[in-house]
């Protein structure tokens, strides 16, 4: 980023492929994409240089997913998308009818290469030594995840992330959802709420969420 909004420039081109395959109840799903990001902070007040950043990124994720009741995935394909799964028996004790129910493994990462940055010239003024990066790279100016204005070429960053899910789908307005996430980070680094003492290498997430539509 940069202190001065009316001078900084960000260019960007991402190309991607996504695709998905279904049969019967199991349904495969993935995608990759690359980008690329460059960044031109604004031009200093003394008549120095702005600073620079320039950085490749890549993601990509893979994902199995399983209706254990039996619906079938093409039945929610419309429009050249999934939509929503409708249940063949929705929920109802009384008829010892349970919904549908979806379990899903997913795996997730992100890559971002040859991070480079030049800092901004002409002293403290505008787009001098705004830029921060911060995460798990491999920076050794950024040791920690702090703030890092110096000069750098060949930074990297990466995480990978696996989650299991289940969700219940009670009727085709109710669902309950439940995931648990672990991201392994490729460069052991400092959370922005943590002090200095502390470093991340990987981290832990249990998430529940309900839905209704009406």
């Amino acid at each position: 980023s940069s202190n001065s909004n009316s001078t900084s420039q960000v260019k960007s081109s991402v190309v991607g492929l996504e695709g998905a395959f279904a049969l019967n109840n199991f349904k495969v799903q993935g995608e990759y994409a690359r980008g690329n990001f460059e960044g031109t902070g604004g031009t200093a007040l003394s008549g120095g240089q702005g600073e620079k950043l320039d950085m490749n990124v890549n993601v990509v994720y893979g994902e199995l997913m399983y209706l254990a009741t039996g619906e079938k995935y093409a039945d929610a394909y419309k429009g050249g998308a999934f939509g929503s799964i409708k249940p063949t028996n929705n929920f109802d004790l009384d008829k010892n009818q349970w919904g549908a129910w979806e379990f899903g493994l997913r795996a997730e990462k992100y890559t971002v290469d040859d991070i480079k940055h030049t800092p901004g010239t002409g002293g403290a003024t505008e787009g001098v030594g705004a830029t921060r990066i911060r995460g798990a790279t491999s920076c050794e100016s950024n040791a920690g995840g702090t703030q890092a204005t110096a000069s750098m070429n060949g930074c990297k960053a990466s995480s990978t992330t696996y989650t299991a899910g289940i969700k219940w789908i009670l009727n085709p307005n109710a669902m309950v959802k439940f995931n648990y996430s672990r991201t392994n980070f490729g460069y052991t680094w400092e959370h922005f709420d943590l002090d200095d003492s502390r470093r991340l290498l990987k981290e832990d997430i249990l998430m529940m969420r309900t839905q209704f539509a009406f």
